[in-house]
C-alpha cells in the first residue's frame, strides 16, 4: 500500500488546505528554515492510528475557535493489485460464501428431516408386520368361530395394507438417496465457490477427491504404525516392571513413553477420522456434480443455490481515503464506493503503512551499554544485534564479560557477517567484530586496507556510514513493528554534511527508495535530485501560512533557487564529472534530454554528479580546463564538439591541452551536425521555435509564423540550430533569436511532454546514443548503487 497524497488544513503553520502529492519512491520537501517542512512531516505521521493530534502543538492559531473542524488531514492511499485481490476475496468470502453455506445448511437440514421421516415410516411399516404376525399367532390358539373370523379379518386387512405398501421401502430409500445427493450437490457448490474465491481456476472436484483419498489412506497407514508403537511401549512398561520393579525410574520413563505414544495415536486417530470424513464429503460432492452435469440430478424447483456475483480485483477501488478531523478526531475511512465500508476499513487498518521519522544523527554510535541500548537513539545498535541474531532476552546478560558471553559474541559475529555478506557481496573483505569494553559492547571492522588497528564503524566514509546506519536503523524499526509496509521520514538528513557527503547521501536515499517509500525535507541545494525533478515540492511561508509549489523545477529551478538562496552554478565546484560543450544553449538542451531519458527508463545515470558547462571561445575553454584540473581532487573532464566547421576548429585549437592531460573527447555524429540535431524530440524543438518566434514577431505576421516554419522545417539540412537562427532572422528582419531562449522553450515543452509519446518521435535513437556516449566518456555512475559498493565508499 502506497501513500499518494496528504491533504492538510488548520494544522500548525498550514491554515488553508494544502495538498502534498507523494512519489511512490522518494519525495523531496524543499524550503528555507521555518517554512513548514517539519510540519508536513508531522502531518504524515498522523497516518499512524496511535499518533493523535495535540491541541497545544497541532491546532493552527487561526483555528483556535474550531477544534472540532481543525486540524483536518486526509490521506490518499493506493492499493496494489494483490491487495485489491485480497480484499475482494475477503468480501466474497464474507458475502457470497455466507449465502452459499446457508443454502448448504438448509439442504443438510432437509436431509436430516428426510432421514428422520424415513426412519419413522420404516418403523411404522415394521410395526404393521409385527401386528400381522401377532394376529396370526393369536389365530392359531382360537377355537370360537366368531373370534377366528374377527381375527382373520384383521389379518386380511393388515396383509392387504402391507401388500399395498410393498414398494414403500424402495420409495423411502429413493427419497433418502435424492436428499443425500442434493445435500452433496450443495457441498459441491460450496467447494467450488471457495475455490473461486481463492482464485483457483484449475479446481476440479474429482481430482480433489483423489487427493483427499490419498491423504486419508496415508494417515490411516501412519495410524497403524503408531498403534504398533503403543504395543512396543506397553511391552517396555512390562519389562521395566519385571526387571526394575514397579515405581522404579525405568518404569516411570517407560510409562511416560507409553502415555506419549497414546497421546500421539489419539491425535492421529482424530486426524484420520477428519481426513476420512473430508474424503467422503468431497467424493460424494464430486459424484453429485457428475450426476448434475449429466442431467440426472437437480435441486427441487425454487431450491437452486444463490447466485452471488463474485467481486474481482478490478471491482475494488484502487484508491482509498482515510483521515482525521478535529483535535480529538480518530483515523477513519471515507466510505468507498461499491464495497462494504466495515470490511474495507478492517483490511486497511491491517495493511496501513507505518510512518517512522528517522532523526538526523550527527555521528554514528557504535558502542552501547545495556542501559543505553534500549534508548530510542540507539536503534542502529539494536539493528546490529538483530542482524547478529541476538534475541532480545539476551540483550541484558550479554554485556557482562564472561567466557560464555565472549563465546556468544563470537557466534553473533559469525551470524552478523553472514547476513551482511549475503546482502552486500562487494563488502566481503570487511569483517565486523564485537568486543566487550568496560561494560559496553563495541562494533568494529577488520579492514584489509588498515593493517595497524581495528577500524571503528563510525570512522568510515559518509556514504558507508549513512547507508549502513540508515539500512540498519530501518531494519530495527521494521523488526519492532508488525506493519506490512513503511513510510520513512527524514527531517534535514544532510545537516552538517559537506556537499560531497550530501551527494553520497542522495544516492543512499535513492537506493533505499527502491524498497521503501521515503520522504525527506531539506533546505540544501545539494540534496535536490536533478535526476527526478517532479519528485520535489517547495514550501513557502506567506501571509496565510505555509503554501506549496508543486513544480519548483519549472523555469530551470528558479523558484527553488530563489527560496533556498543558492545557485546551481555553485554545485559545479563539487561535481565529480564535468562535460564541456560549446554554446550556452547546449547545457540546457542536453540536461533536458538526459532528464527525460531517465523518466523514460532509456538511461540510468546520476545527473547530480554531472555538470555540463559551456566554454565560450577557445581561450575561455583553455582557462576553464586548467582551472578544473587544478582542483583537488580533480573532476573527470570530457569535451564534446559539434561536427561542423566551428567544432572541428575548436577541437584543433585545444588539441595540445587534450593530449597533455589525456582528456576524453568526441565529435557529434554524423558529420556536420550540432546539438540541436541530436535532440530526443525534434518535433518539440520545431514547436519551441514556433512558440518563441510567435512571441517576438509583429502582430501582423503572427499567423504566418507556424506555416512558414513548418514548411521550411521539412526542407532543412541536418543543422537544426542553424536553421532556427536563419529562419528567425528572416522573421525578425535580420536579428536572430536567442539560442538560450529557444533551448529554454524546448526544455519546458519536453518536461511537460507525455512520456508515452516521446519514444515514438523521430531520431530519439540518436539522442540515446549521444547520452550513452556522454555516460561512457565520463564514467558517470547509475542513480543507485549496490549496497556492497556503498560499503566500499
Amino acid at each position: 500500500m502506497k501513500l499518494l497524497q496528504v491533504a492538510i488544513e488548520g494544522y500548525r503553520s498550514i491554515f488553508q488546505r494544502m495538498e502534498v502529492d507523494l512519489d511512490g519512491r522518494v519525495t523531496v520537501i524543499l524550503g528555507a528554515n521555518d517554512h513548514g517542512k517539519s510540519n508536513v512531516l508531522g502531518a504524515i505521521q498522523h497516518l499512524n492510528p496511535d499518533e493523535p493530534f495535540d491541541h497545544e502543538r497541532d491546532l493552527n492559531w487561526d483555528c483556535l475557535g474550531k477544534p472540532n473542524e481543525c486540524p483536518s488531514i486526509s490521506y490518499k492511499l493506493s492499493l496494489s493489485l494483490q491487495e485489491r485481490q485480497e480484499l475482494a476475496q475477503i468480501i466474497n468470502s464474507a458475502q457470497g460464501m455466507d449465502a452459499v453455506k446457508r443454502f448448504r445448511d438448509e439442504m443438510d437440514a432437509q436431509l436430516v428431516a428426510e432421514e428422520e421421516a424415513t426412519a419413522a415410516e420404516n418403523a411404522e411399516l415394521e410395526a404393521k408386520h409385527a401386528e400381522v404376525a401377532s394376529l396370526q399367532e393369536r389365530l392359531g390358539g382360537l377355537e370360537e368361530a366368531s373370534e377366528r373370523a374377527s381375527v382373520q379379518g384383521a389379518i386380511d386387512e393388515g396383509e392387504a395394507a402391507l401388500a399395498a405398501s410393498a414398494s414403500a421401502p424402495e420409495e423411502f430409500q429413493a427419497r433418502l438417496t435424492l436428499a443425500r445427493n442434493r445435500a452433496a450437490l450443495a457441498h459441491a457448490t460450496v467447494l467450488t465457490q471457495e475455490a473461486a474465491i481463492r482464485g483457483d481456476d484449475t479446481f476440479d472436484l474429482q481430482a480433489s477427491a483423489v487427493d483427499a483419498q490419498a491423504r486419508a489412506e496415508s494417515l490411516s497407514s501412519q495410524l497403524a504404525n503408531d498403534e504398533a508403537e503403543i504395543q512396543a511401549a506397553q511391552q517396555a512398561v512390562t519389562q521395566a516392571v519385571e526387571q526394575h520393579g514397579d515405581g522404579s525410574a525405568p518404569h516411570a520413563e517407560a510409562t511416560a513413553a507409553e502415555a506419549a505414544a497414546n497421546e500421539k495415536v489419539q491425535a492421529k486417530r482424530v486426524a484420520t477420522e477428519e481426513a476420512a470424513s473430508e474424503w467422503a464429503t468431497i467424493r460424494d460432492a464430486a459424484e453429485a456434480r457428475r450426476l448434475a452435469d449429466e442431467g440426472e440430478l437437480a435441486f427441487a424447483k425454487g431450491q437452486a443455490p444463490p447466485k452471488s456475483k463474485l467481486l474481482k480485483a478490478t471491482d475494488v477501488p484502487e484508491l482509498m481515503m482515510v483521515g482525521r478531523t478535529g483535535v480529538v478526531g480518530e483515523l477513519k475511512l471515507q466510505p468507498p464506493e461499491g464495497i462494504p465500508s466495515e470490511m474495507a476499513w478492517t483490511f486497511i487498518q491491517q495493511h496501513l503503512p507505518r510512518v517512522e521519522l528517522i532523526e538526523s544523527k550527527g555521528k554514528l554510535v557504535d558502542s552501547v551499554t545495556a542501559e543505553s541500548l534500549i534508548a530510542e537513539e540507539n536503534d542502529f545498535m539494536r539493528g546490529i544485534f538483530r542482524y547478529a541474531e541476538l534475541p532480545t532476552d539476551e540483550w541484558q546478560s550479554i554485556f557482562e564479560q564472561t567466557h560464555q558471553t565472549m563465546r556468544r559474541l563470537d557466534v553473533a559475529e559469525q551470524a552478523l557477517n553472514s547476513t551482511l555478506r549475503a546482502n552486500w557481496s562487494q563488502g566481503k573483505e570487511l569483517t565486523f567484530r564485537f568486543a566487550h569494553k568496560e561494560g559496553a559492547i563495541e562494533l568494529g571492522l577488520d579492514d584489509p586496507a588498515v593493517k595497524g588497528q581495528r577500524v571503528p564503524v563510525s570512522r568510515r566514509s559518509s556514504g558507508f556510514t549513512h547507508f549502513f546506519s540508515l539500512k540498519t536503523m530501518l531494519f530495527s524499526r521494521e523488526q519492532e513493528s508488525n506493519a506490512s509496509s513503511f513510510v520513512w521520514l527524514f527531517d534535514e538528513p544532510g545537516t552538517s554534511l559537506h556537499p560531497e557527503a550530501q551527494q553520497d547521501l542522495l544516492q543512499v536515499l535513492e537506493t533505499l527508495g527502491q524498497s521503501n517509500q521515503i520522504v525527506y525535507s531539506t533546505h540544501s541545494i545539494f540534496l535536490v535530485n536533478k535526476n527526478h525533478p517532479t519528485r520535489h515540492r517547495l514550501l513557502k511561508k506567506e501571509a496565510l501560512g505555509t503554501t506549496i509549489d508543486k513544480k519548483p523545477y519549472a523555469g530551470r529551478w528558479r523558484a527553488a533557487i530563489d527560496a533556498l538562496g543558492f545557485a546551481f552554478p555553485g554545485t559545479i565546484l563539487f561535481a565529480p564529472h564535468v562535460l564541456l560543450v560549446e554554446g550556452d544553449s547546449d547545457p540546457i538542451l542536453l540536461y533536458a534530454d538526459l532528464q527525460k531519458l531517465l523518466e523514460l527508463s532509456e538511461l540510468d545515470i546520476d545527473l547530480n554528479s554531472l555538470s555540463i558547462m559551456s566554454t565560450g571561445d577557445s581561450k575561455h575553454a583553455d582557462a576553464l580546463i586548467r582551472f578544473l584540473l587544478g582542483a583537488y581532487p580533480p573532476p573527470q573532464v570530457a569535451l564534446l564538439f559539434d561536427s561542423d566547421g566551428g567544432g572541428l576548429q575548436r577541437r584543433k585549437s585545444l588539441a595540445a591541452l587534450i593530449k597533455t592531460h589525456d582528456l576524453k573527447h568526441d565529435l557529434l555524429e554524423p558529420e556536420n551536425t550540432e546539438t540541436e540535431d541530436h535532440l530526443l524530440a525534434p518535433d518539440l524543438y520545431l514547436e519551441a521555435v514556433i512558440n518563441y518566434m510567435a512571441a517576438l514577431v509583429p502582430a501582423k505576421i503572427k499567423e504566418t509564423v507556424r506555416p512558414t516554419l513548418e514548411a521550411s522545417w521539412q526542407q532543412r539540412d541536418e543543422k537544426a540550430g542553424t536553421w532556427a537562427q536563419e529562419q528567425g532572422a528572416l522573421l525578425l528582419a535580420g536579428d536572430p533569436p536567442s539560442k538560450v531562449g529557444l533551448a529554454r522553450e524546448y526544455s519546458t515543452l519536453l518536461e511537460e511532454a507525455d512520456v508515452v509519446v516521446i519514444p515514438k518521435r523521430t531520431r530519439q535513437t540518436r539522442s540515446v546514443i549521444l547520452a550513452k556516449k556522454i555516460r561512457d566518456m565520463l564514467d558517470i555512475p547509475a542513480q543507485t548503487t549496490t549496497p556492497g559498493a556503498i560499503l566500499d565508499l
